[in-house]
C-alpha cells in the first residue's frame, strides 16, 4: 500500500479546518471585483506542491485587469502584502511527506526508489483531486452567496487548460481564448 495515503486524511482535515475562512474570501473578492464593468472572469491559478492559490481578474479581452491576490487573505488592509502570499498547506505534511521520501532514499535500493516515485505520483494526483474538489465546492457555495454568477477557472501554475469552477468541466486553452473572442 502506498504510505503517502496515510497523510490524506491530514489533509482532508486542513482544508476542513479553513473551509469557511477561504469561502470568505471568496465572497470578498467576489464582492470586490462584481462592480467592476469589465470584469469577465476570475482567474485562480494554484501551486501543485502546497496549493497556494493566486487569483486575478480578465476583461473581454482576456487581459488583466487587477493585480494578482494571494488566497487566503491573511491581511485584508493590504492585499498585496507579502503575507498573503505565504503557503497554503502546513509545512508539517510536507515534511511527513519528506520524511517518507528519505526512507526509502536511505535504502539505496533503486528499484525501492521507483516504486516511491510511482507512489508519489499517484499520491499528489490524489492530494490535486482533493483540493480541486475542495476549492470547487467553496467557489459553489461563495458564488451562491453572493449571486454574482461570475465566470472562473481554476488552474495548476504553468498548466495549460483549467476547471470552470461553476460545472467542474475541464477546459483546453483553446476554449478559455474562445471566451475571450
Amino acid at each position: 500500500m502506498n504510505p503517502l495515503f496515510k497523510l490524506i486524511p491530514e489533509l482532508e482535515d486542513f482544508l476542513k479546518s479553513v473551509r469557511e475562512s477561504m469561502i470568505y474570501d471568496l465572497v470578498f473578492f467576489i464582492k470586490r471585483e462584481s462592480s467592476n464593468p469589465k470584469l469577465r472572469m476570475l482567474s485562480f491559478i494554484y501551486s501543485f506542491e502546497d496549493f497556494k492559490t493566486i487569483v486575478y481578474s480578465l476583461d473581454n479581452k482576456g487581459e488583466t485587469i487587477t493585480d494578482v491576490v494571494g488566497l487566503p487573505i491573511k491581511d485584508y488592509e493590504n492585499l498585496y502584502s507579502m503575507e498573503n502570499y505565504g503557503r497554503f498547506v502546513p509545512y508539517e505534511l510536507e515534511e511527513k511527506e519528506d520524511k517518507i521520501y528519505k526512507q526509502y532514499q536511505e535504502l539505496e535500493d533503486k528499484d525501492k526508489l521507483t516504486e516511491y516515485w510511482d507512489y508519489s505520483e499517484e499520491y499528489q494526483s490524489m492530494k490535486s483531486d482533493i483540493f480541486k474538489s475542495w476549492f470547487m465546492d467553496c467557489w459553489q457555495v461563495a458564488s451562491t452567496n453572493t449571486n454574482a454568477g461570475i465566470l472562473a477557472c481554476l488552474a495548476i501554475h504553468d498548466s495549460s487548460g483549467g476547471i470552470e469552477l461553476t460545472t467542474g468541466k475541464y477546459m483546453t486553452d483553446d476554449e478559455i481564448e474562445n471566451i475571450f473572442d
